[in-house]
């Protein structure tokens, strides 16, 4: 009798660690699947981060070509720029001197036309000096610039020192 009554108690000793075991193994099998559902979603957030971050790559490597694109052009624009500024110091030069070609044939008229060889002489010169050859191209700036030569070549003719 006392060996079957030690080993009823430990029969129920035993029941009942079955009995905390289960439960326990029951709890721990709960946070054991949801930590994989939870693993699971930051594999799937991982993915879309990763399909994320390729085509935010695709998207700054497109964005750099056109940055480069709109970086030519702007040099292109800064040289241009740079081209008209030129541009505008020789015309304003040369306006100086037409005005003063201008001042000297109104005084030439009347006092003669030896003080203007001088005045054509720096104008030529700021031509050749600029050498503005895509100017000279353009028709109206060349059929100007032969009028002006006809005249200066019956200026020559009219004026011999």
């Amino acid at each position: 009798i006392p060996m079957a009554l030690g080993a009823a108690k430990e029969i129920e000793r035993c029941e009942e660690l079955i009995k905390n075991t289960t439960e326990a193994k029951g709890v721990l099998k709960t946070g054991c699947e949801q930590k994989e559902k939870a693993l699971e979603c930051g594999n799937e957030k991982i993915k879309e981060l990763k399909l994320k971050r390729v085509e935010g790559v695709a998207n700054l490597r497109e964005k750099e070509v056109e940055l480069a694109a709109l970086k030519g052009e702007v040099d292109l624009l800064l040289a241009v720029g740079e081209k008209i500024s030129d541009n505008a110091s020789y015309i304003t030069k040369l306006e100086g001197l037409l005005k003063m070609l201008n001042r000297q044939c109104s005084v030439e008229t009347f006092y003669g036309i030896v003080g203007m060889k001088s005045i054509l002489d720096k104008i030529f010169t700021c031509i050749q000096e600029e050498g503005f050859d895509d100017w000279l191209r353009d028709f109206n700036i060349n059929r100007k610039l032969s009028e002006l030569e006809e005249k200066i070549t019956t200026f020559h003719r009219i004026y011999k020192p």
